[in-house]
């Protein structure tokens, strides 16, 4: 049930203790052009394994335990209670207390549910191990919010994790917290180092001076995988590529304009052109992994005939994106498949602070392209696509998909929570405010020295700290 617990699964193994002073170093490639965007990049890189959520959002927008075990409704059946694990600590070794959740609740939640937030009448404290939050009217994507890092307070990234971390000079290490309430790493020390380039981080991966590449780019996947020293491991991503268009300019005013556009696009062979492959076609703006998804939802469909009819040659706008040569190689090939119907999109690369600006804070642009984490919540899909989301920097705005979002938004069991799901996606097919591309794939490599414990379908670093050398390797490498 929306409104039940939510919950208590998790690993306890332990990863043994006989790997002593093994160490990982993961290559991370330069996040963007902007220096300052790289060094943020490669905390949130660390930030993955020092600092834990309240709770986990799972691929199907469900909530599972985080450093809270379980989340349920409260006798007055509007309000959550947000039950802690016991014997949690900090790096620092100070207890992970109900207080203290209360405080980062308050101090993040807002944040975490955006213009939902307004739901959220006060937060308290229960018991040494409760905690509740108040509601003025019960709503799930308090529920699907629960994602907050938990940091200790006035120390950021001191967290509760399973490794923590120190920066040394332009690199992080990251070493074992031997206390951790699940089992101590395997992994004693892991280095994250920046590279300026992808070439570069893959190109040492084979030379066996890093063990490990954080994202192998899309064309050198076939290198790699010629490679007998080193496994590839692929996962969906929560993030789909669309093409946002801005609302306010009267170009885009026809709704059966902006149909057309997305009739003109061959996913799969923008998959397979702009992506090397490495993705799934988004046919409409539900995660197809999305609990209350179902296979026999509408689906934009591929007609680029229709859509010349449509548009009959009339369209001139331009598409902006950030730096980047995955952006480019993307919007290029749905540049050529728009001309094919008669549409003139010329593209812009723009550096990553004009893009912020020019996006989130002038809104001056036809179009651009995100690579945006419209999932697994519907709560983030509200974010980008409702009128008052925090993240429609289109300025989009439609009665029927406000209407099918609130109603998801204020749910009380999940038969109408889905049935609301299947209203949106109706309502997106019928008035869209972008051109839906692609949810994206990542690819991880790792040397093969390393027993890498892999689940289908999930990131391989969400299992680091049970990470270990081979069986048949005495030491993981040399640093």
């Amino acid at each position: 049930m929306l409104a039940g617990t939510a919950g208590c699964r998790d690993n306890r193994r332990s990863a043994g203790e006989a790997t002593t002073g093994a160490t990982l170093s993961i290559g991370v490639a330069q996040i963007a052009a902007d220096k300052q965007a790289t060094t943020n990049g490669l905390q949130t890189v660390a930030n993955n394994q020092t600092v834990e959520q309240l709770m986990r959002i799972g691929r199907d927008g469900r909530p599972m335990a985080g450093v809270a075990e379980s989340a349920f409704m409260a006798p007055d059946g509007r309000s959550l209670r947000i039950r802690l694990r016991p014997n949690v600590t900090f790096h620092d070794g100070t207890p992970v207390t109900s207080a203290i959740i209360a405080q980062i609740i308050q101090a993040k939640l807002l944040t975490a549910m955006g213009s939902a937030s307004e739901d959220v009448a006060s937060v308290r404290v229960v018991s040494d191990n409760e905690v509740e939050i108040v509601q003025r009217r019960w709503s799930p994507f308090l529920l699907e919010s629960l994602d907050i890092d938990v940091e200790k307070p006035g120390a950021p990234g001191v967290g509760t994790g399973p490794f923590s971390a120190t920066r040394v000079g332009d690199n992080i290490e990251m070493k074992a917290n031997d206390g951790y309430y699940l089992g101590a790493p395997a992994l004693k020390r892991v280095v994250v180092r920046s590279y300026p380039t992808v070439r570069g981080a893959w190109a040492d991966l084979l030379r066996g001076q890093v063990d490990m590449l954080y994202e192998v780019g899309l064309d050198a996947i076939d290198s790699l995988q010629a490679s007998s020293q080193v496994a590839l491991y692929t996962f969906p991503r929560t993030y789909s590529y669309v093409i946002v268009l801005n609302a306010r300019n009267p170009k885009f005013a026809s709704r059966e304009l902006r149909q057309a556009l997305n009739s003109a696009i061959d996913r799969s062979a923008l998959i397979e052109q702009g992506l090397y492959g490495h993705g799934k076609p988004a046919d409409g703006p539900v995660f197809p992994s999305h609990w209350a998804f179902r296979p026999t939802f509408p689906r934009f469909t591929s007609d680029p005939a229709a859509a010349s009819k449509r548009i009959g040659g009339r369209l001139s706008f331009t598409c902006i994106f950030s730096e980047g040569a995955l952006f480019e190689r993307v919007a290029l090939t749905v540049q050529k498949q728009l001309a094919a119907v008669g549409v003139d999109m010329q593209v812009q690369a723009v550096p990553y602070r004009e893009f912020v600006t020019r996006v989130t804070q002038k809104h001056d642009f036809d179009a651009v392209l995100f690579d945006a984490l419209v999932a697994p919540t519907m709560n983030r899909a509200y974010q980008w696509w409702h009128s008052g989301g925090a993240f429609n920097f289109g300025g989009f705005s439609s009665a029927k998909v406000d209407a099918s979002l609130e109603t998801v938004r204020y749910a009380t069991n999940d038969a109408d929570y889905a049935a609301a799901v299947l209203d949106f996606q109706r309502a997106i097919l019928d008035d869209p405010p972008a051109v839906f591309l692609a949810w994206g794939e990542r690819v991880r490599a790792v040397n093969r020295r390393f027993d890498v414990q892999a689940e289908p379908g999930r990131d391989i670093l969400t299992t680091l700290r049970l990470w270990k050398p081979a069986a048949d390797q005495h030491a993981a490498n040399r640093n």
